[in-house]
């Protein structure tokens, strides 16, 4: 005899099937029954899924920057996973800002979960831990999770985990208990432009720096890729750089005109320095001053 049976949706810990034979004897027609009947145990298999992505802009990322992670946790049954939890692993470099959560009840059956964005909130989420609470067979949840990047995350890859906490004993597929998110935060280069007072050929504290001068950015081909001018204090920066070859060059015009170069970042005073590579050895390259003095 084949019977199939199918747990219940908010079904939980582990069912007993029981079996009874009947007999009859031949010679007296007595009827003979098991001293106890037979229990087959049947084990309520289930399989939680989680799913992660970033579903905010991350192709231009600089420090300051907010990032939006999508993390999707589902229970494809069959009955139901008690008391699901999912610790959500920040990567070191980033600030928590906020946080909102969905709950569709119905819809997941097997393969990653899907994105849900209607319904009421699911559950409660304190900066690093997903409390979803029970999840019924079928049911899925997403939740949307801001961050601002650091200072001093230029040029580096930042790496955003989720996994469950207490997954259920009898999970079928333990490996997508976890899932990750990474983004890659773009490169900087920045110096100063500065009078040299004391023409120590490097910038000292207090020295008097010029406004308003107009640096390029130039490719290893020569190109010109961006222009900025520098602040008040003097400081140029380019931000949002992808991994590459670059050389910078000052506008000695202006305020500059006239003046003899003290300080140039390869040693010939040409108002421009030599090539300068970043990537990933080299994410963060500052300090790429220009130093000038009145002429003797």
């Amino acid at each position: 005899i084949i019977a199939p049976i199918k747990a219940p949706d908010n079904a939980t810990g582990i069912a007993y099937e029981s079996v009874a034979i009947a007999a009859t004897q031949a010679s007296n027609s007595r009827a003979i029954l098991p001293a106890e009947p037979i229990k087959v145990a049947i084990a309520l298999a289930l399989d939680v899924a989680l799913n992660k992505t970033v579903v905010s802009d991350a192709d231009n990322l600089a420090p300051g920057d907010n990032v939006t992670f999508r993390i999707d946790a589902g229970n494809s049954g069959q009955g139901k996973a008690p008391d699901v939890k999912v610790a959500e692993a920040f990567p070191a470099g980033t600030t928590f800002v906020s946080a909102e959560s969905h709950l569709c009840t119905s819809g997941y059956t097997s393969g990653v979960p899907d994105e849900c964005s209607t319904g009421g909130a699911a559950g409660t989420f304190d900066g690093t831990t997903w409390k979803l609470g029970d999840m019924l067979a079928g049911q899925h949840a997403s939740l949307y999770v801001t961050v601002t990047l650091d200072q001093g995350t230029d040029g580096k890859t930042l790496e955003n985990t989720a996994s469950f906490v207490n997954p259920p004993e009898y999970d079928q597929n333990p490996n997508n208990n976890s899932a990750k998110a990474s983004i890659s935060v773009k490169h900087r280069l920045s110096g100063k432009v500065y009078y040299d007072a004391n023409d120590s050929s490097s910038y000292t504290d207090g020295e008097e720096t010029f406004s308003g001068v107009t640096v390029d950015l130039l490719d290893k081909d020569g190109n010109v890729v961006a222009t900025t001018t520098t602040d008040k204090d003097g400081t140029y920066s380019f931000t949002k750089l992808p991994a590459g070859t670059y050389r910078v060059k000052v506008h000695p015009d202006g305020a500059l005109a006239g003046l003899d170069q003290t300080e140039d970042p390869d040693g010939i005073a040409d108002s421009m320095s030599g090539e300068i590579t970043i990537g990933f050895e080299n994410q963060l390259v500052t300090g790429v001053n220009f130093g000038y003095v009145a002429p003797d």
